[in-house]
């Protein structure tokens, strides 16, 4: 019926979008967060502290493809694969702005390798 009333579908579609952008910016702090932290895990095991570290990558970082493609899906209009690359894009720089931070963080170091389980992350987390 075209009453010019607004539905609360009509309504609840601005704050949804809200929602969704700031889950993407939320989850930026949670990986900036355990990027500040000096020592994530103590080296008592080196291989399985590498193995946490390495899934970490994947896993956070697949998980901000995922809320940061969500949102911009509920934003814009993107062809599947055009949005795909928007994903892996953004999820590459922020992986660089992270390897960056981590410079100046006491016992950090930086890692290209990093960057690359960052947007192996994305891309993985875009095949689901």
């Amino acid at each position: 019926m075209l009453s010019g009333k607004k539905t609360i579908s009509d309504m609840i579609k601005p704050m949804w979008k809200f929602i969704n952008w700031l889950l993407v910016i939320g989850w930026m702090g949670v990986i900036y967060w355990f990027s500040d932290q000096s020592q994530l895990i103590p080296p008592t095991n080196p291989f399985l502290a590498q193995t946490i570290a390495i899934l970490g990558h994947v896993i956070f970082f697949g998980i901000l493809y995922l809320f940061f493609t969500r949102a911009v899906r509920l934003t814009d209009s993107f062809k599947p694969k055009n949005l795909m690359r928007l994903g892996l894009l953004f999820v590459f720089l922020y992986g660089v702005s992270d390897e960056y931070h981590q410079f100046f963080v006491p016992g950090r170091d930086v890692s290209i390798l990093d960057v690359g389980l960052d947007v192996m992350g994305g891309f993985l987390a875009s095949k689901l």
